[in-house]
C-alpha cells in the first residue's frame, strides 16, 4: 500500500498556495501534548542539577523524539573528553535514555567543522547497529565554543529500530523497477521519455509519520514529465512504495546579457572566464568552461534533440568562434552568459564569505544548463540538483522565464539561491516539507540577498531584500523579504506570511499544498533575517529591533547556524540554535537575533527573560532604544497607577499587553484574533501567568 507521495521539488513559484487550515499547516501545528511538555521539563531539570545552567530542550511532538537542546550559558559541565567527538559521544552516553538512544543505532562521524567564530561542529551518520545500512534523513550535532564549553546538541535518534528487518527480500533490480514504474506514472512520463535509475542504497526509511522500517532508496533521473530527480523508497520487505521525493532544487522559485539584449541596458557588460580550444579542423574556438582551478563551472545548451543517444537532454556546450558572440542563435540571448558569469560569482560568494569551496566544501564542479524549456516549471523556474548522468558534477538548470520576465539567469540572487540547495544538500540535509522545508526556502533566500550584497555591481541598501528583482522586467522580484506578505504580482507568485502564528494546519504535504506552504511559510524566517540585519518595526507584532547586526554579521550568523541544523528542523530549532551561537558573539548580536525571533512569534517572552532581552515596539533609527510605549492612563479607563510590575491591555493594539516596568517585554495573545482580557470594563490590568501567557478573550 502507498503510504504518501511527497514531491521535493523546490519551487519557488509555482505549486498551489495555502488558503485556510484544510490546506496546509505547520509540522507542530497540533498542540503538544503531555508527554512531550514533561519530556522537555524533565531534561531540562536534569541538565540543570548536572551544570548548574538552565536548559532549553525542545521535543519534536510528531514523535515525541527530543530534537534540540542547549543551555542558556555555554558549559564544559554537560559533556567530558577532549575533543568534540569525545565530548559528544560522553553526552549522548550519559543521557541516552533522555534522548531515546538505544543499541540499536550506532553513530559514525560524517564530518568535523570549525567555523568563523572558532567554534567547532561534529556531525554524526545514524547507521542500524551491527550492520553498514544507514537511516535516511537522520542526524546528530554538537557544537562547541573554542574552549570546549557545549553551545547546542541536535539528537536525531529513533526509538523504534529493534522491529526493522536486517535483510532484504526485495532485491535492488526489482525494487529498481518497482521505482521506475512508479515515477512514470506519478511523474506523468510519456511511453517515450527516458527514466532510468542513478544509484539504490538499502537502509532504513525512518519518516516522522510512520514506523521504521528497511527500504530501498532508488534515486532515478528524468527528461520529461512532471519530475527531475525523484528519490523512492521502496519497502525491502514487502516491496510498496513507501514515499517519493523529488531531489532537485526548484527556485519558483565583457559580453551584454540578458538584460543588454532584451532591455538594452547598456551597462549590462561581464566579463567571463571561457577555454581557448579547436575544432577537428584545427580552428579556434572557445567554450563556456572556466579555465581556473576547480571548482570548474562549464555552461550548456538545452538540446533536446540527441536525446536517441543520451539521457540528459543536453550535450552541446556553449561556444564560439567569435569572442564577444555567444548563444546568438537563441531568441534570449545572453541567458547563457548571464549563467556562466552569476553560477561562478556565486561560488566565489561561498569561497570569500564562508570559505567553502564549491557546494561540497570540496571544490566539486558545477554544470549550468540555459533555455531548459520544460513545462513541468522549469522553462518558468530554476532548478538544481546533484543528478549528473553524462557528468560527476552539480548541475543548475534555469529556464527562460514568460509573462513579464526574461531568462532567470539575469538575477544572481536566484543562481545563489539555488546553489545554496545544493550546500544545504551537503549540510543540513533539510527535509522539502512543512517547517524544514520553509527553513530549506528561507535559507536560499538569505544565501541568494547576501550574495548579491556581497558583489559590489548588485549591492543595493533597498533592492537586496527583494528576490529576483533583476529577472522580473518590472523590476518588483517575486519576493520581498522585509514584506512577505506583499502582493508583487507576476502571475504565479505566492503571496507569504511574516508572523509564526499565521502559519496554518497542514497534517499532509503535497504538490497541490505546496508541501505544506514551504514557500509561503519561509517568509517568517526570511523576515527574522531583515529584521536581525537592518533592524526595524514587524508591523504585525508591533515588535522592534532597534539595531540591526548588518549583512556581513548577520550572513556570517545564517550560514555558520542553518548548516548545523538536522534534516527535520523546525523553526524552533533554527532559533534556538542561532540564539545559542549569539550569544558567544556579545549583547548585540544576542539581543538582535532574539528580538527578531520573537517579533516573528516564534519565541515568547520566557525566552527572552531567560537571557535578560528586552524588545520593545520602537523606531529602529531610534538610538539608545526607546523605552516601552507608555501604558494607558486611568483616565481612559485602567492604567498602571504607579505600580511597579503588571501588565495593562493596550487599547491601541488590543491583542498586546504593555508591562508597567518598562524593562520587562510587552506580551500578546497567541491567537491574533483574539483581545487582551481586561479585570473588568474600568479596569484595564491584564493577567499573565508565570511563564509569561497573556489571558485572552
Amino acid at each position: 500500500m502507498r503510504l504518501a507521495h511527497h514531491s521535493r521539488v523546490f519551487a519557488l513559484l509555482l505549486g498551489g498556495a495555502c488558503f485556510g487550515s484544510s490546506a496546509c499547516s505547520s509540522d507542530d501545528g497540533a498542540e503538544a501534548p503531555a508527554s512531550a511538555d514533561a519530556k522537555e521539563a524533565k531534561l531540562a531539570t536534569r541538565l540543570e542539577g548536572d551544570t548548574g545552567v538552565g536548559s532549553k530542550v525542545i521535543v519534536e511532538r510528531q514523535t515525541n523524539a527530543v530534537r534540540f537542546l542547549a543551555p542558556i550559558a555555554a558549559t564544559d559541565r554537560a559533556t567530558t573528553g577532549t575533543s568534540p567527538e569525545d565530548k559528544a559521544r560522553s553526552f549522548f552516553q550519559k543521557y541516552a535514555a533522555d534522548l531515546g538512544m538505544t543499541d540499536q543505532e550506532q553513530l559514525r562521524v560524517k564530518d568535523e567543522t570549525t567555523d568563523s567564530y572558532g567554534h567547532r561542529s561534529i556531525r554524526f551518520e545514524h547507521v542500524l547497529a551491527g550492520t553498514e545500512l544507514p537511516i535516511f534523513d537522520s542526524s546528530s550535532l554538537a557544537e562547541f565554543t573554542p574552549d570546549g564549553s557545549l553551545l547546542h546538541i541536535q539528537p536525531g535518534f529513533r526509538e523504534d529500530l529493534s522491529k526493522v528487518a536486517r535483510t532484504a527480500t526485495i532485491t535492488q533490480t526489482a525494487a529498481e523497477q518497482t521505482a521506475i514504474d512508479d515515477v512514470r506514472g506519478a511523474c506523468a512520463l510519456a511511453p517515450a521519455d527516458i527514466a532510468t535509475r542513478k544509484t539504490s542504497t538499502l537502509g532504513v526509511a525512518a519518516e516522522p509519520d510512520a514506523p521504521a522500517v528497511l527500504a530501498w532508496a532508488v534515486d532515478v533521473r528524468t527528461t520529461f514529465g512532471a519530475c527531475v530527480a525523484p528519490r523512492v523508497f521502496v519497502d525491502a520487505r514487502t516491496g510498496a512504495v513507501l514515499r517519493m521525493r523529488e531531489t532537485a532544487s526548484f527556485v519558483i522559485d565583457r559580453v551584454g546579457g540578458v538584460r543588454f539584449h532584451s532591455l538594452n541596458e547598456a551597462n549590462d557588460l561581464k566579463s567571463i572566464d571561457v577555454t581557448a580550444t579547436t575544432d577537428l579542423f584545427g580552428n579556434n574556438k572557445w567554450t563556456m568552461e572556466s579555465s581556473g582551478p576547480k571548482p570548474k563551472v562549464q555552461t550548456f545548451a538545452y538540446s533536446p534533440a540527441i536525446l536517441a543517444n543520451f539521457v540528459d537532454p543536453f550535450t552541446s556546450p556553449v561556444e564560439t568562434y567569435l569572442l564577444g558572440n555567444w548563444d546568438i542563435t537563441s531568441p534570449y540571448q545572453g541567458a547563457a552568459v548571464d549563467g556562466h558569469y552569476y553560477a561562478g560569482k556565486a561560488l566565489e560568494y561561498f569561497k570569500a564569505a564562508h570559505n567553502r569551496s564549491g557546494l561540497d566544501g570540496k571544490s566539486a564542479n558545477l554544470t549550468v544548463v540555459v533555455h531548459d524549456p520544460e513545462p513541468n516549471s522549469r522553462g518558468r523556474n530554476a532548478h538544481y540538483a546533484d543528478y549528473g548522468v553524462l557528468f560527476n558534477d552539480d548541475q543548475l538548470h534555469v529556464g527562460d522565464g514568460g509573462a513579464g520576465w526574461i531568462p532567470l539567469s539575469a538575477g544572481f540572487d536566484v543562481m545563489a539561491h539555488e546553489l545554496a540547495h545544493g550546500v544545504t544538500n551537503r549540510t543540513s540535509g533539510l527535509v522539502y516539507r512543512g517547517e524544514s522545508g520553509a527553513l530549506n526556502e528561507a535559507f536560499s533566500d538569505v544565501m541568494g540577498a547576501a550574495a548579491e550584497n556581497w558583489l559590489p555591481e548588485t549591492r543595493d541598501a533597498v533592492k537586496n531584500v527583494l528576490i529576483g528583482e533583476r529577472m522580473t522586467i518590472d523590476g518588483r522580484g517575486i519576493r520581498n523579504m522585509a514584506d512577505p506578505s506583499e502582493d508583487l504580482g507576476g502571475g504565479n507568485v505566492r503571496d507569504g506570511i511574516d508572523h509564526y502564528k499565521l502559519m496554518p494546519a497542514c497534517p499532509t504535504p503535497t504538490d497541490a499544498n505546496d508541501h505544506c506552504g514551504v514557500h509561503t511559510n519561509s517568509g517568517i524566517a526570511n523576515r527574522a533575517f531583515t529584521l536581525m540585519v537592518l533592524g526595524g518595526l514587524h508591523k504585525g507584532s508591533k515588535v522592534a529591533v532597534a539595531k540591526g547586526v548588518g549583512w556581513e554579521k548577520g550572513r556570517e550568523l545564517w550560514y555558520n547556524s542553518f548548516t548545523k541544523l538536522g534534516p527535520n528542523s523546525n523553526f524552533a530549532t533554527a532559533a534556538y540554535t542561532q540564539l545559542a551561537i549569539a550569544t558567544t558573539q556579545g549583547v548585540e548580536s544576542m539581543t538582535a537575533v532574539a528580538c527578531a525571533w520573537f517579533a516573528v512569534g516564534v519565541f515568547d517572552p520566557v525566552d527572552l527573560s531567560a537571557r535578560n532581552v528586552v524588545c520593545v515596539g520602537s523606531n529602529p533609527t531610534s538610538a539608545p532604544p526607546p523605552a516601552a510605549p507608555a501604558p494607558p492612563s486611568s483616565a481612559s479607563g485602567g492604567g498602571c497607577n504607579g505600580r511597579p510590575i503588571g501588565y495593562v491591555c493596550n487599547d491601541g493594539t488590543p491583542g498586546f499587553a504593555t508591562p508597567c516596568n518598562a524593562s520587562a517585554v510587552t506580551v500578546y495573545c497567541a491567537d491574533r484574533a483574539q483581545r487582551c482580557k481586561r479585570a473588568s470594563a474600568s479596569d484595564a490590568t491584564a493577567t499573565v501567568d508565570s511563564t509569561g501567557v497573556l489571558t485572552c478573550e
